[in-house]
This record gives C-alpha cells, structure tokens and sequence, in this order.
C-alpha cells in the first residue's frame, strides 16, 4: 500500500513487536492509512509499563506471539480482560492452539502483505463496535 489511505483513520493502534525492523514498518503502514501508532512494545517488561501509562487505551493492538523468547500471552489475556481488541501477528504456525484459547482473535502469519494486515484490523475493528466497544 503505497499510497495514502484511510482505512485506519482515527484508530490509535499498540504495536507490541520486539523486531524493529518489523515494528517500524507495521507503524509506517498504520500511519499510511490514517492511524495513529505507539509502541513498539519489545518485551513482557516493555508491554506492562507501557500499558500501564495508558492515558487512554488503545483502539486496538498488534501482538507478536514470541517477544524475545516469551510467549506473549499474558499480554494477550490483559487485553482482554480489558476489552482491548487485539489480533496476534506471529512467525509461529500455532493458530490451532491460538484459537483454542483465544476464540475468536484473529492471527495473521507472518510474512503477511500489507493489505491483509489493514483488513485484519479493519474487520477486528468493525467487530468490536458491533459488540459495544466504540473504535472510532
């Protein structure tokens, strides 16, 4: 997605990735679609003190699985517990396990294309509203 957009308009979007490389580039195209991005969150450490100097939380989040060799769950279960809609973004092929915990959540695996990700986090945006949780 080379050119400008707005599906992301408005949404202030935690980018929880502990490869900069990927991280600035996952912020790039938020911020090309209108979005705004924060983070990274490399590590469990870095996720928890970020999270707790929230002014507001976030739209919704894009969490890698594997942070530094931890599995990022109980990242995942924070957000949720806090109604934070967030999708996993993983190099690991454990979506059955995923699923099984997490339900619903969504998973993109990586290497994915950058309009699978903005599509991901459009229709995952789109499904919170339905569900009382207001992204916009």
């Amino acid at each position: 997605m080379n050119a400008p957009g707005v599906a992301l308009s408005g949404l202030n979007i935690w980018v929880v990735e502990d490869d900069a490389v990927i991280a600035l580039s996952i912020e790039y195209l938020i911020e090309d679609q209108g979005g705004s991005a924060f983070g990274p969150a490399g590590s469990i450490t870095d996720c928890f003190e970020q999270f707790a100097a929230f002014d507001e939380l976030p739209d919704v989040a894009i969490l890698d699985l594997d942070l530094r060799g931890q599995e990022s769950m109980p990242i995942a279960k924070l957000l949720q517990r806090k109604g934070v809609p967030f999708l996993f973004y993983t190099g690991h092929g454990q979506t059955d396990a995923l699923i099984a915990q997490f339900g619903e959540i969504p998973v993109c695996i990586k290497p994915v294309s950058e309009q699978e990700l903005v599509q991901a986090l459009c229709k995952l945006c789109s499904r919170s509203a339905k569900h009382g949780r207001s992204t916009y």
